[in-house]
């Protein structure tokens, strides 16, 4: 889907930067893989449905968002299945600035592929 994203030039706290996917419709659920980097606690990271279409009764749902368990500068993968319906829909990442200094976050190896996301492996 996607190649190596790298965002700098965050700035300022509030600053929002916002990586869109092309439209998607009538697809069947999907397993959507990323990794992602942060160098800062101070900036985020949330994926999320959004509803192009004008005169669309649904309103943006966040799939996933950064938390502090992250590690700090250390590649992280993320698969998350995605319901789609036959309204054409885009996935979003937004990147968010909350700090004062620079930082950045990368993304990479975005990928979709048929079928619902393998259940994450749990230790007992």
């Amino acid at each position: 889907m996607y190649g190596h994203v790298m965002w700098a030039g965050l700035r300022d706290p509030g600053n929002k930067v916002t990586l869109t996917s092309p439209k998607m419709a009538n697809l069947q659920t999907q397993c959507l893989k990323f990794y992602f980097l942060r160098g800062d606690e101070s900036i985020s990271l949330r994926l999320y449905e959004h509803y192009p279409s004008a005169g669309s009764s649904r309103t943006d749902r966040v799939l996933w968002h950064s938390n502090d368990t992250h590690l700090l500068s250390e590649w992280i993968r993320v698969q998350q299945t995605v319901l789609f319906t036959s309204e054409p829909i885009t996935l979003n990442w937004e990147a968010e600035m909350h700090g004062t200094s620079p930082a950045k976050i990368e993304i990479d190896d975005i990928s979709l592929t048929p079928f619902q996301c393998d259940p994450p492996i749990t230790c007992r």
